[in-house]
């Protein structure tokens, strides 16, 4: 069932977990948590310099604050984040949850 389970994959709504990024930001005027998902594969820019980048604007809509928040993401060649920077807001660290026995 191999080529089944390929074309499952290929057409599946989440992307593999090696492509895809998950960020979540805090507005910084209203507090309220956004959350996004970036495609390594697809959402990335070179930069002239090496490495990716990407520049993504987000605004919330729960509480109709309309806040911008712009973020900007570098990778390197390997696509890790080495850096990133905010504006309007601040970067939310999300716990990984702990392995149960």
């Amino acid at each position: 069932m191999g080529f089944l389970d390929s074309l499952k994959t290929l057409f599946s709504a989440e992307p593999p977990p090696d492509r895809d990024f998950r960020l979540t930001v805090r507005c910084r005027r209203c507090g309220e948590e956004i959350s996004t998902r970036l495609d390594l594969r697809h959402n990335l820019s070179e930069r002239d310099e090496g490495g990716y980048l990407v520049h993504k604007t987000l605004v919330g809509g729960n509480n109709l604050c309309f806040q911008r928040i712009d973020v900007t993401l570098y990778f390197d060649e390997h696509k890790n984040l080495v850096d990133r920077e905010i504006s309007g807001g601040e970067f939310v660290e999300k716990a990984e949850p702990e392995d149960q026995p």
